[in-house]
């Protein structure tokens, strides 16, 4: 209709399943938990083709809605890993090719290309005792790194510029 395509989108609530994690009370979670669950929860919508993802953003404390807003508008802090996500993972979601499983590793990697030579890359170490060391590798680069255990990471790529950021625990 219209000439155009639909996107798809969820709102509101990120569901907890099959974790019980939700995000209407992250006060009970550590910090690093919940940027885990948050990150995967939203990188697996968009591998199932997932357009867009929109939340519930304020909570009555920063304590209780780490990845949001207060009432007062102070920011969680979790909310640079969310904010992140909203600016760079967008764009064409790309197939994550795997040398050995997510259960042998318990690393998780999801990958985008908003533009040519433009890739964000989110990395998930969810592995509580163990770094890993992974290669990633994209068109014509390709970066060998170290994650710490139970950690996030992200890697913007633009051009030959490379940008690493982390979270670990």
């Amino acid at each position: 209709m219209f000439n155009r395509t639909l996107d798809i989108g969820i709102t509101e609530y990120l569901p907890a399943i099959p974790v019980q994690m939700g995000e209407t009370d992250t006060s009970r979670y550590a910090d690093i938990d919940f940027i885990l669950h948050f990150c995967d929860v939203v990188g697996i919508y968009a591998e199932l083709g997932l357009d867009s993802v929109s939340k519930y953003m304020w909570g009555d404390s920063l304590d209780h809605h780490k990845s949001y807003f207060d009432r007062d508008g102070n920011q969680g802090v979790n909310y640079p890993v969310h904010e992140q996500l909203a600016r760079h993972f967008r764009g064409e979601i790309l197939t994550v090719d795997r040398s050995s499983s997510y259960d042998d590793t318990l690393v998780k990697l999801y990958a985008v290309r908003s533009a040519p030579g433009r890739y964000f890359f989110v990395i998930l170490n969810k592995d509580v005792e163990h770094e890993a060391t992974i290669r990633v590798a994209w068109s014509i680069q390709e970066l060998t790194i170290r994650i710490p255990p139970r950690s996030y990471t992200s890697l913007i790529v633009s051009g030959n510029q490379i940008t690493v950021s982390g979270i670990g625990n």
